[in-house]
């Protein structure tokens, strides 16, 4: 089974629950196009964001969704998601993130 699987995410077809969804699978609810719509009003307005949320909520997915959509050479994303990061941690990753 998990063989078949694999075989169908590398023929790129829509495979439901994995790492990586396509956009045009996901459930846009209210809550998550709310989001949605807040993560591109930081980016447009060129904000510092904070994505916090109840195990399993999405968030992870939420900002892949937002990153493909943002073109590479004018954004640098920087993805920490680790639980429990002192301050002090949490602005060494960012400082070691952007080089």
């Amino acid at each position: 089974m998990r063989a078949e699987v694999m075989k169908m995410e590398t023929e790129n077809k829509l495979v439901p629950f994995s790492r990586n969804p396509k956009n045009e699978m996901l459930f846009g609810s209210s809550a998550y196009m709310e989001a949605l719509a807040r993560m591109q009003l930081m980016v447009q307005h060129r904000y510092f964001g904070v994505l916090t949320g109840e195990v399993g909520s999405g968030k992870s997915t939420l900002v892949r969704h937002l990153v493909q959509t943002l073109d590479p050479m004018r954004y640098q994303v920087i993805y920490l998601s680790q639980a429990g990061m002192k301050p002090r941690e949490f602005l060494w990753g960012n400082a070691a993130s952007s080089g």
